[in-house]
């Protein structure tokens, strides 16, 4: 029993170790984050042609409603998929580095 116990804490062990170490860059970016610069690439990134210039919401080139992103509740690994990836009508950016997705997620993070 006493080796079953060891066998199971060191499991628990590496997979803490394991998963600290996975998320340590991904906390490091948050901790670094500069919601200022993520307000440049904003514009930059022409996000406010539909979201609207303060990212409370707008309408597209199309026509169709760019929904309020300002005080974006969603967590920051569905945000870099969905900005990586794309959404109809949102067009994707592929190359957008991770440094500038965490500044423009602390940046809409803001109410």
């Amino acid at each position: 029993m006493k080796q079953l116990w060891s066998v199971l804490a060191g499991g628990f062990m590496m997979a803490t170790l394991t998963l600290a170490t996975a998320l340590t860059p991904l906390v490091m970016a948050a901790l670094h984050a500069d919601p200022e610069r993520g307000g440049a690439l904003y514009f930059q990134y022409n996000r406010a042609a539909c979201h609207g210039d303060g990212a409370g919401g707008g309408v597209g080139p199309n026509g169709e409603e760019g929904p309020r992103i300002a005080g974006l509740r969603m967590d920051f690994g569905s945000f870099l998929a969905q900005v990586r990836a794309g959404a109809t009508p949102m067009p994707a950016f592929p190359d957008m580095s991770e440094e500038d997705a965490t500044d423009l997620y602390e940046f809409l993070q803001s109410p």
